[in-house]
């Protein structure tokens, strides 16, 4: 007998319930949630696996800048060089 208890309780449980709160709730109404955290914290991270990501990126991201600042200094340094060598030419054609 107490195994038809049983089997009767977990039949009515297995039934499709329906999702939500219960009808006419108005705990929430108006509530849009918190600011948010931090920027920048790592609170949700279970582990590392994305951090390391993360700096593998910025390790990249450092390479890039480095590769084209030299890019950039060498550019102005040939810019500088050919003003120089126009303005020689100028003053060279002004005097004569």
């Amino acid at each position: 007998m107490n195994e038809n208890k049983k089997n009767q309780k977990t039949n009515t449980n297995t039934e499709k319930r329906k999702r939500g709160g219960q009808l006419d709730n108005k705990n929430a109404v108006g509530n849009r949630g918190g600011k948010g955290a931090a920027f920048g914290n790592n609170y949700a991270l279970k582990h590392g696996k994305y951090t390391a990501a993360k700096l593998e990126k910025a390790a990249q991201l450092r390479a890039y800048l480095k590769h084209e600042r030299e890019i950039s200094r060498v550019l102005e340094a040939r810019r500088k060089a050919i003003w120089k060598e126009y303005k020689a030419q100028r003053n060279a054609i002004i005097e004569s």
